[in-house]
């Protein structure tokens, strides 16, 4: 596991600030503090139960646009009563294609994979459902 310390934008539905986050691998989401988000204007969509070193814990989920080295994404966000720093989970980092280098202590760009054989339907390969097919040169049908 590792993390380091990176400058991003976070925009929400008020206004946007930027701020030093924690990119975390160890952790999954995307946690923003309570008074951040209130600042910036990211509304509650709903509550979640998440798993934390002290246990399962309910949090509010919201929706944030996070710019990281240049990317733009818009992902969902849990809010925090008690964590104070912004800690950027892996999975935002890998909707837009960055990974942590452990070793090197940097973010860095990542290939983004495709796995064809359980998504052939969705991309619309021809199959005795579907009779469209979708054109990626990469995929051979």
């Amino acid at each position: 596991m590792g993390h380091i310390k990176t400058r991003i934008r976070l925009i929400g539905g008020k206004g946007s600030t930027n701020v030093m986050a924690l990119a975390d691998t160890g952790a999954s989401l995307t946690t923003i503090p309570l008074r951040l988000a209130t600042k910036i204007g990211i509304k509650i969509n709903e509550y979640d139960s998440v798993e934390t070193g002290n246990g399962v814990i309910k949090m509010a989920v919201g929706e944030v646009t996070v710019v990281i080295m240049g990317k733009k994404v818009r992902t969902r966000c849990w809010i925090s009563d008690f964590i104070n720093k912004v800690l950027l989970g892996a999975v935002v980092l890998e909707e837009i294609g960055y990974t942590i280098n452990p070793n090197k202590r940097i973010i860095e760009k990542r290939r983004l994979h495709l796995y064809i054989a359980s998504c052939k339907r969705q991309l619309g390969h021809r199959t005795k459902e579907s009779k469209y097919r979708l054109q990626l040169p990469w995929i051979s049908y």
